[in-house]
């Protein structure tokens, strides 16, 4: 009687499937999976070969090390592998304030309620700015390293908008709490380090509150709880102008550091508006002079030093734009006044340790090495970018997708008034230079970094 495999075994085979015993059939099935499993496991049989050699070589209980071992594990790291996530060496420690944290480790702390909960350190890095700087462009390239894992949200606003941490008198009770988190081991907490179990700060409840609604909405908590050796981060460039950020950062996330990224001011403040217009084609009706205009009228009642002789026609003051606490986000100048901007993150943070600021031209020109000086500041082994991922633009996909977007392309800045904002912005960038080192001294005018 033919088979219904038939068809897909030919008559004139070597071996026909009908004088193929069933039993044959079951070890070349199992040879098949053998030969799989002996794939994805031949790294483990190579090391265990390496150990067996160096077993007969130097003896029992001498184990020689090979001298690259330590880059065959970096170089077959998987964060997915429990095992493979303990291997960064947690022996590490970061005190902030008097207060000891363990890269990779977990905590207990006490909520308002009495809730005694368990919270991982979130997150071990952010960038806080700024608009238009190449944010966007460390986000992507960041999240392709093997040992980051990437935020649950573009940009969170936690630390600007979110109701947690958002009202002057909110913000006021947790900068009153700043250092004051301490962990001390009593004897039953030695023992139960012994035994291996979760440390226990003495964290302020309400900081628990806020560490549990952060870690819970911005990151992949499970993921993090479950990979330790994972770094996690967030990007929100609003935070480089949020009022007492540093110090509410500071707070609730004290082991965290800080990146920022700036941009020629005059080419950032011109994108800032082509990204307006990219959102809102309303917005081309009004010319990029005219938004400066109400942005120079605001500064000047605010006391900024802005030199006259504009090239544009004076405008009066809107006083809407006066009374809303929020009319930097909106302003493009003050947005590129990156001296003003970053002295309270200065004064919280150290530069080079703590805080690390990287040029938006120089990742352009050079972003492998701006890319491995970040992840030495980060302190995590470097990685293989590949070229196009590098060079390709990261702008947000609205600008991509949207019909609007041509009209932004189409726009440029009249000579007169980028040479009126290069004027604008030169004091502001001695500032600047001043605070962040000679590297930085005349960077935009005309010299590349």
């Amino acid at each position: 009687m033919p088979s219904a495999l038939g068809p897909l075994f030919p008559r004139k085979r070597w071996i026909h499937y009908q004088r193929l015993p069933w039993c044959s059939v079951i070890v070349l099935v199992s040879y098949f999976f053998f030969t799989l499993c002996l794939h994805f496991r031949i790294d483990e049989l190579s090391n265990s070969t390496r150990d067996f050699s160096n077993m007969i070589v130097y003896g029992w209980g001498h184990r020689y090390p090979h001298p690259n071992e330590d880059d065959d594990q970096e170089q077959n790291f998987d964060p997915t592998n429990p095992k493979h996530a303990v291997r960064r060496n947690l022996a590490e420690f970061i005190t902030v304030g008097g207060v000891i944290y363990r890269p990779g480790m977990h905590y207990n702390c006490t909520k308002t309620n009495g809730q005694n909960i368990t919270l991982p350190r979130l997150p071990t890095f952010l960038i806080v700015g700024t608009q238009k700087g190449g944010t966007s462009a460390l986000n992507a390239l960041l999240g392709k390293h093997r040992r980051i894992l990437e935020p649950a949200y573009f940009e969170p606003h936690f630390f600007d908008q979110h109701p947690a941490v958002s009202g002057r008198k909110k913000i006021e009770k947790i900068h009153e709490l700043t250092g004051q988190e301490h962990y001390v081991l009593s004897d039953e907490e030695i023992a139960s380090k012994k035994r291996g179990e979760m440390p226990t700060y003495r964290t302020p409840p309400v900081i628990c509150d806020v560490r549990e609604v952060y870690s819970s909405t911005c990151f992949y908590k499970g993921k993090v709880m479950q990979y330790p050796a994972m770094l996690s981060y967030e990007k929100t460039p609003a935070y480089i102008l949020t009022q007492g950020a540093p110090q509410t950062i500071q707070t609730i996330a004290p082991w965290a550091k800080i990146i920022i990224s700036l941009r020629n001011p005059v080419d950032r403040a011109f994108s800032n508006y082509k990204m307006l217009v990219s959102r809102n084609a309303k917005i081309a009706n009004t010319t990029f002079e005219e938004f400066l205009a109400q942005d120079l009228a605001v500064l000047r009642w605010k006391n900024f030093s802005v030199p006259g002789n504009e090239p544009f026609p004076k405008v009066d003051l809107q006083p809407d734009r006066l009374k809303n606490p929020r009319w930097m986000y909106s302003n493009y100048i003050y947005r590129s006044l990156y001296a003003d901007q970053l002295r309270p993150w200065l004064e919280r943070y150290s530069l080079g340790k703590d805080l690390l600021v990287v040029g938006y031209e120089r990742l352009n020109e050079n972003p492998d090495i701006v890319l491995r000086e970040i992840l030495e500041f980060l302190q995590i082994p470097d990685h293989n970018f590949r070229y196009k991922e590098m060079v390709q633009s990261y702008s947000p996909t609205y600008w991509k997708d949207s019909i609007k977007s041509e009209a932004a392309t189409k726009l440029t800045l009249r000579a007169e008034t980028r040479e009126y904002l290069r004027r604008l912005f030169k004091a502001y960038n001695q500032q600047l230079a001043l605070m962040l080192g000679e590297e930085w001294k005349d960077i935009w005018n005309g010299t590349s970094r």
